[in-house]
């Protein structure tokens, strides 16, 4: 049961659009020659790649689902981590395999479909992968403070509007299979629509509880204990959970963080460590 999420995850992304690509009238599947081969390959990559993408942006929303599904919150954005990579590979596969089929014409040919920025489908899907690049490359080897890491991340959503861009303006599988073009579509556009309500418009749209600060403790050994009373009423949890909290005072980072609740679930207040 604790591959469960992963078993979902990977059924609606992989086995779901590769099953509607291959399926679809009009699809164009060979190995005849060099450049069928790698468009074929870049095919099934973008395919799964674009799909991963999108996932990954539901994983980043904290849905009490996924939270169920994997058995914790810190094995979901472990999964998000995972997943991400994951994307990113695929896409980087699928731009090497449609630049590098055109090999079979000449190198030259290889130079002009690089540098060309007149295709402006191609060029949205150019946007897309070198966003995701810059995003992947600072988590992964850049040291910055969470808030402007989180910031940064932000920009995923927008990246992935672009990817969408190129899904459907390029001639393509998608444009010719309907099944797959409103499979993709309803999937980017509903990761994009989670991208707006999670991040940018989070402060209107996701719920919080407001609380008081009605004691500030030093237990000593660098430990300081925070104790507040929830404005709403007593909040109900259960041993181990924890919540994120953002203080609303000048001096303090604007991003929410998490803390673990040591409070006992009887009490009437929320207190953290």
């Amino acid at each position: 049961m604790k591959y469960l999420g992963r078993i979902i995850f990977y059924f609606f992304l992989v086995v779901i659009p590769l099953s509607l690509w291959t399926a679809g009238q009009g699809t164009q599947i060979s190995f005849s020659d060099f450049f069928n081969s790698l468009t074929t390959l870049g095919k099934i990559v973008g395919v799964v790649g674009v799909s991963f993408f999108a996932g990954n942006i539901f994983l980043s929303g904290r849905y009490k689902i996924f939270d169920k599904l994997f058995y914790g919150l810190d094995r979901v954005y472990l999964f998000h981590r995972e997943t991400g990579i994951t994307a990113f590979i695929l896409l980087t596969l699928h731009l090497v395999f449609m630049t590098l089929r055109n090999l079979q014409f000449s190198f030259q040919e290889v130079i002009n479909f690089t540098l060309d920025v007149s295709n402006i489908p191609v060029l949205m899907g150019r946007i897309a992968y070198y966003g995701l690049f810059i995003i992947i490359g600072i988590t992964l080897y850049i040291r910055i403070k969470y808030e402007r890491l989180k910031a940064i991340h932000m920009c995923m959503g927008l990246f992935l509007f672009f990817g969408g861009l190129h899904v459907f303006l390029i001639p393509s599988d998608v444009a010719i299979n309907i099944y797959l073009r409103w499979y993709i579509l309803i999937l980017i556009g509903a990761a994009f629509i989670s991208y707006l309500i999670r991040s940018p418009l989070k402060r209107w749209l996701v719920p919080r509880i407001k609380a008081e600060v009605i004691a500030v403790n030093d237990l000593g050994g660098n430990v300081t204990e925070v104790i507040m009373r929830p404005l709403q009423g007593k909040i109900s949890f259960i041993p181990g959970q924890f919540i994120f909290v953002r203080f609303r005072q000048k001096g303090f980072p604007y991003e929410d963080h998490p803390f673990s609740l040591t409070a006992g679930v009887a009490e009437e207040t929320l207190r953290i460590s």
